[in-house]
């Protein structure tokens, strides 16, 4: 059986490629991995071929993604507060990158109950993403750790993926 750890990894990257999924967009992942988990690529109806047939592309405005997954995040009423290690926070916070870069944090819940449930009704995780970028933001040198405060209206969601990638797509920071 995998650890703990991975399995909060894998959920945390199932949730992104789902989200994902629902906006029709391509997904790839680094390796080896420097900080970024996954890159989404919208994908765009470009022409179609000789033969009639629709050509696809990406569009050339990736959004690199960051995932973390945790039991221990404080849920405000309108902030997630989470403990982000400061290796992780310096590459998430760099200025010194071609594209955007968020972090997805799933927050999982810790009262003992399964994180997943399944039904004839559906596949249901017990838990929210909620994404932030910290492009730029300044870190206190000497720190193992940074707390991070993410808004709640941040949820990950197909609508929120959207909205991110036409804010890139118009050349808008995060």
């Amino acid at each position: 059986m995998i650890t703990e750890p991975h399995r909060k990894e894998l959920l945390s990257r199932a949730y992104v490629e789902i989200v994902a999924a629902c906006c029709g967009m391509s997904l790839s992942r680094p390796d080896p991995d420097y900080g970024v988990d996954l890159i989404l690529h919208r994908v765009a109806f470009l022409t179609r071929g000789a033969d009639g047939k629709r050509i696809f592309v990406q569009t050339g405005y990736p959004l690199e993604v960051q995932l973390k997954s945790t039991i221990n995040a404080i849920v405000g009423t309108d902030e997630i507060s989470y403990d982000l290690d400061a290796k992780a926070y310096a590459k998430l916070a760099s200025t010194n990158v071609g594209c955007e870069r968020i972090l997805v944090l799933l927050a999982l819940p810790r009262d003992g109950q399964p994180w997943v449930a399944a039904t004839e009704d559906g596949l249901h995780l017990q838990g929210c993403a909620y994404w932030i970028s910290l492009k730029g933001r300044i870190m206190e040198p000497q720190k193992m750790k940074v707390r991070i405060s993410i808004p709640r209206a941040n949820m990950f969601s197909p609508q929120a993926l959207e909205q991110i990638m036409n804010r890139i797509g118009n050349g808008v920071e995060l």
